[in-house]
């Protein structure tokens, strides 16, 4: 059960997304600043930041993505340097924290499924063999998409 939910938040990561508290072993902390009602989040954060330590080193949900992916290290760059994937990754950010910090509306399964569906069929640096795995292995885990990017935690570190 938590094997297949940290698999299921990583191979998110990795499509959009990403976006999630790694189980376990991996926190995410979206740091976020106030000003004039206008939310900004401190650090950018990336695909390859959520897959990666504090020194760079790949960490175990990276190898736990690229295997559910059945994909090589090469492709598992390609993802993460997407700059579709990575700017989603940013929309839906923007989005959990509006949801966590004003109540806002939540993006749903569907809609998070859509982005990774458009954003792996647009970018050109992703040949249609890494296409297809990226939108059936984003198939399999749909119906829990929505839940796992929402129990990030946002902290908000000051109004300015």
């Amino acid at each position: 059960e938590i094997y297949m939910k940290k698999i299921f938040v990583s191979v998110l990561l990795v499509l959009l997304v990403g976006v999630s508290t790694i189980m376990g072993t991996y926190a995410v902390i979206i740091n976020v600043v106030s000003d004039n009602g206008v939310d900004k989040i401190v650090d950018v954060i990336n695909i390859k930041d959520l897959l990666s330590d504090d020194n760079g080193n790949y960490n175990s949900t990276y190898y736990d993505v690229r295997n559910e992916l059945n994909i090589s290290d090469s492709e598992m760059d390609v993802l993460m340097n997407s700059s579709y994937l990575n700017d989603s990754l940013k929309t839906v950010l923007d989005n959990v924290v509006s949801y966590k910090l004003r109540g806002g509306t939540k993006l749903s399964n569907d809609d998070i499924y859509n982005m990774i569906v458009n954003d792996v069929n647009n970018d050109d640096s992703i040949n249609n063999i890494l296409k297809n795995k990226v939108i059936d292995k984003s198939n399999v885990y749909r119906s829990d998409i929505s839940d796992c990017i929402y129990d990030l935690d946002v902290n908000l570190i000051s109004d300015l």
